[in-house]
């Protein structure tokens, strides 16, 4: 188990070096929903570089693959007006974006199987 103190200086290193957080810049926070706790320390270090809003994008492997494996095609090629305004304010305010990836390594195996991947 990693120290909440060496997950902090991670989260630090990831906010300063990885992404150059600024002052004033919006920050765009793709993590997976298993990984809340880093999420908040990686917020609070965007916060402490002076970034004026975080937004948190919360990914499943649970929910991909149930949607893949369920929902009408069509379905889930629409794009719907709430994700187009999304993508029209990023677009706007220019986000720094961190992406944490930490999902499940067999996840892709499991589409697979299924031949969905």
């Amino acid at each position: 188990m990693i120290s909440e103190t060496l997950l902090k200086k991670y989260a630090a290193l990831i906010v300063s070096t990885g992404a150059n957080v600024q002052p004033s810049q919006v920050v765009e926070l793709t993590v997976s929903v298993e990984q809340h706790g880093f999420a908040a320390l990686i917020m609070e270090a965007c916060y402490r570089a002076g970034a004026k809003k975080v937004n948190v994008n919360w990914i499943s492997e649970d929910q991909d693959r149930l949607n893949l494996l369920y929902a009408d095609e069509k379905v889930l090629s629409e794009v719907l007006p709430w994700e187009e305004a999304k993508f029209k304010q990023m677009a706007e305010d220019r986000p720094c974006r961190i992406f944490i990836e930490s999902d499940d390594p067999d996840a892709g195996a499991y589409l697979q199987e299924r031949n969905l991947g």
